[in-house]
């Protein structure tokens, strides 16, 4: 049974179609781990960073933060990404996948949802817990409250906030 859709330039249909075949058993975990429904999703996969924000922004008319390695619109039920290892494609493609079960609760703060999303998708990773121990040790750690909505748009300062999310999260 077909849950989604994937749509890619001829350039990639070959990696769009390897990825589609992964969609069920990222669907199947996701169950698993979080018991909640996920919608039928349209998978953009662009050949690069670049087009995958350009084709983003001009779908939603703004423009997503450069570092995103991956882009989830809850409410229209769609995920951006760029072809890369497809290892770590599929890792994003899981977590991007989390932020669409979890936009059936939209109240939910944002550090939440991310930290969610980290610790299902990816685990914690060494850099993370670098990078918070690091910024723990200077007393530069956000506050909780600034992560609630948004994201600071500085790829260090993103990193630090979803550091501080995952830990929290997986402390939770």
């Amino acid at each position: 049974q077909k849950y989604d859709s994937i749509n890619a330039p001829i350039s990639i249909k070959s990696f769009a179609s390897t990825l589609e075949k992964h969609i069920p058993r990222i669907r199947a975990q996701l169950n698993q781990d979080l018991h909640l429904p996920i919608p039928n999703v349209t998978v953009f996969v662009q050949p690069t960073h670049q087009q995958m924000i350009e084709l983003a922004q001009t779908h939603h008319g703004r423009l997503p933060p450069e570092w995103a390695q991956g882009l989830a619109y809850p409410r229209l039920h769609q995920i951006y990404l760029q072809k890369g290892p497809l290892n770590q494609v599929l890792s994003t493609l899981h977590h991007e996948y989390i932020h669409i079960a979890l936009g059936h609760f939209p109240a939910l703060p944002l550090w939440l949802n991310e930290g969610v999303a980290v610790v299902f998708s990816e685990g914690l990773s060494w850099e993370r817990t670098w990078t918070l121990n690091e910024n723990a040790n200077l007393g530069r750690l956000l506050g909780f409250n600034q992560l609630t909505r948004r994201f600071p748009y500085s790829s260090n300062q993103a990193q630090l906030a979803y550091a501080q999310s995952a830990h929290f999260v997986q402390y939770l």
